[in-house]
């Protein structure tokens, strides 16, 4: 059956009423379990205990912006701060209903993160599984981001837009595979309007069902219905013209160049898990030999690719996550091809770098 005769019109609500079946099979509640473990762990690690939380720039960001977004007050951050339109209006929310006390707010914006990791990981791996059938690379490719040093810990810093962003735009592919156009459509916007170099999701999205009319204008629907949501608050509030220049800021970021001076800094970012990482590039670049004649698989490779791109015009930080779930794809991708041995090899070196990463997180991680 193809993806556009299974994208024709089913409402949100069937896919919903559906969604338990589905995340009911056991090794996708374990994956979800063993997420939400690791979180927990490094929300021990991280936070109990200090008597000030720890916040990172994104965070110290939303915090500001939140509020000012949600009383209408002229925004003024720093252009390192910039955010997303969508991620100010989350902030927002947050803010109001904390009541307008930061540290609230701020724990408030802990649980969202979190929530969103644990998703992403659930995500990466129902969509690895779409492109192998094997629940064991699946998983292995659902475990892969928390090989990047940081990844667990990185929500507990507070409102992290970029995983927020990374679930709306993983769902937003998962949910045109899953023949809910008007719902992809929301999440790919919702995507794009959290961090801006997501905007690769909506596009994408809008590609899986570009042969199905119907599906298509329910997507649009969905995709124009945030957007015009969003920018109406904005416009309501008189601070459409400070965001437009910070998301012009976040998309000119983005050049080859840059990357090329940081290739040095984002490796080592990447930190042990660059080895996985290669494997990573090479299983999409296997996907992307396979798409130049039928185009199968384009939905992996090019995010993929894109992701790659601002990972290393970022030089680190926040930006590796979005490529760290697509090369978990790739890695997914290639356990399935190995032979039995290299198979095994690279199990046990993602659990290695694993078990690695929680050891350093428990130990030298500061507080």
């Amino acid at each position: 059956m193809s993806l556009a005769s299974r994208s024709v019109g089913v409402p949100v609500g069937t896919w919903v009423a559906g969604l338990p079946d589905r995340l009911r099979e056991r090794w996708v509640v374990a994956l979800a379990a063993v997420a939400f473990l690791a979180e927990t762990l490094a929300f021990v690690r991280v936070l109990v205990g200090v008597d000030r939380p720890p916040a990172t720039v994104s965070d110290l960001a939303a915090r500001v912006g939140g509020p000012t977004v949600a009383w209408g007050d002229p925004l003024s951050l720093g252009g390192e701060a910039a955010l997303a339109p969508v991620a100010y209006q989350t902030a927002a929310l947050l803010s109001v209903v904390a009541g307008g006390d930061p540290t609230l707010a701020y724990l408030l914006g802990v649980g969202l993160s979190v929530g969103a990791c644990v998703g992403c990981v659930v995500l990466v791996a129902l969509l690895a599984h779409r492109l192998t059938g094997d629940r064991t690379a699946s998983v292995a490719a659902g475990l892969s981001p928390f090989a990047l040093p940081g990844f667990a810990a990185g929500p507990l810093y507070g409102f992290a837009a970029t995983y927020a962003a990374l679930l709306a735009g993983l769902l937003c592919l998962h949910l045109a595979f899953e023949r809910s156009p008007a719902a992809a459509g929301f999440a790919g916007a919702a995507a794009a309007g959290l961090w801006l170099p997501a905007v690769v999701f909506p596009v994408t999205g809008a590609l899986l069902l570009r042969r199905d009319r119907e599906a298509l204008f329910g997507y649009f629907v969905g995709t124009v219905g945030l957007a015009g949501f969003a920018l109406a608050h904005l416009l309501a509030a008189g601070t459409a013209g400070v965001v437009v220049d910070r998301v012009a800021g976040d998309l000119s970021a983005v050049e080859v160049g840059a990357a090329l001076a940081r290739f040095g800094p984002t490796v080592a970012a990447v930190g042990v898990a660059f080895p996985l990482a290669v494997v990573g590039a090479g299983g999409l670049a296997a996907l992307a030999r396979e798409a130049r004649p039928t185009g199968a698989h384009r939905w992996a490779v090019a995010p993929g690719g894109w992701f790659l791109a601002v990972a290393l015009s970022g030089g680190g930080g926040t930006a590796l996550v979005p490529a760290a779930a697509f090369l978990a794809l790739g890695v997914g991708v290639a356990a399935t091809r190995l032979d039995g041995p290299r198979r095994r090899a690279l199990l046990v070196a993602l659990a290695a770098v694993l078990v690695a990463n929680a050891v350093v997180l428990w130990v030298a991680l500061p507080v």
